[in-house]
């Protein structure tokens, strides 16, 4: 789903429903990293910035539809208050009446920061219906739209696909940088690109590189998904790596021989007990 830019969006006196990407690192309910949050930093400014009131929702890491105290979102009121220079409120309960009171009496300039989606079952339910009608409910706290979270754009969630469909949505600054740079790579293929790509998660990544193999000319690989690629190719690993797709990284490692498609450059040493990250020589 494609959304205007914020540039595009009438945003005075309206109340804003923002999709961040936070999870960030939370130990002893201290956030020990902020990077993530200021990432949308910019998006928020924004919107602030524009006469409206700001609602941000997020997830923090996979409490599984159950209320998880170590994975409250609340540590990231005082992170929020000192990167935006103004107080902000907090929802402890996404769908209860109080906080839907709350969200309709924000005036402009104000925030409100909502708990944990996932702590909802309606967030990842199977069932869309499910989606929906949490999707219904959060949009009703606010006007407007804004999705900001790009590392979860590709998630049937509902508080990404849902939402939008019942108020106007808009891509966030990021997303839409993120956007622009990916449209140059799919519109001009002939154009000499490397794709660079890591992590654990293997299922949200090997779909990306099978549709880079028609784009770009390399792909260079780390993480987990290096690993697992390594297994495809018949190494031995004492490492982490992801069985579900070995047989699928055989295909893939296959297709990247084809003068065709691009290269897939697997490292050739690794380093850490779990073999996490590639080493110098790969370096």
């Amino acid at each position: 789903m494609h959304y205007p830019t914020l540039a595009q969006a009438d945003l005075q006196g309206k109340r804003v429903l923002l999709r961040a990407g936070f999870d960030v690192p939370i130990e002893d309910g201290k956030v020990k990293d902020t990077t993530r949050v200021e990432a949308n930093l910019d998006t928020m400014k924004f919107i602030l910035d524009a006469g409206a009131s700001l609602i941000i929702m997020a997830h923090q890491a996979r409490p599984k539809a159950a209320r998880v105290p170590d994975m409250s979102q609340k540590p990231l009121v005082p992170v929020l208050e000192n990167l935006l220079g103004t107080s902000v409120q907090f929802a402890e309960y996404i769908t209860s009446e109080e906080t839907k009171e709350v969200a309709y009496n924000l005036q402009p300039g104000e925030v409100l920061l909502l708990e944990n989606l996932r702590y909802e079952a309606g967030e990842k339910s199977k069932e869309e219906s499910e989606r929906d009608a949490l999707g219904k409910t959060l949009a009703s706290l606010a006007d407007v739209y804004v999705n900001d979270a790009f590392t979860n754009s590709h998630r049937d969630h509902a508080s990404m696909t849902s939402v939008p469909k019942c108020i106007p949505g808009f891509m966030g600054l990021n997303v839409q940088q993120e956007v622009e740079g990916l449209s140059k790579v799919l519109d001009n293929p002939t154009r000499p690109v490397t794709l660079v790509i890591s992590g654990a998660k293997t299922e949200t990544k090997v779909p990306v590189i099978e549709s880079f193999l028609q784009h770009g000319q390399d792909i260079l690989v780390g993480g987990i998904v290096a690993n697992t690629l390594l297994v495809s190719s018949g190494r031995e690993m004492t490492g982490t790596y992801d069985d579900n797709f070995v047989k699928v990284g055989k295909a893939i490692l296959e297709k990247s021989t084809s003068a065709e498609n691009a290269a897939i450059h697997i490292p050739v040493d690794l380093r850490g007990d779990n073999a996490l990250d590639i080493g110098d020589e790969t370096i």
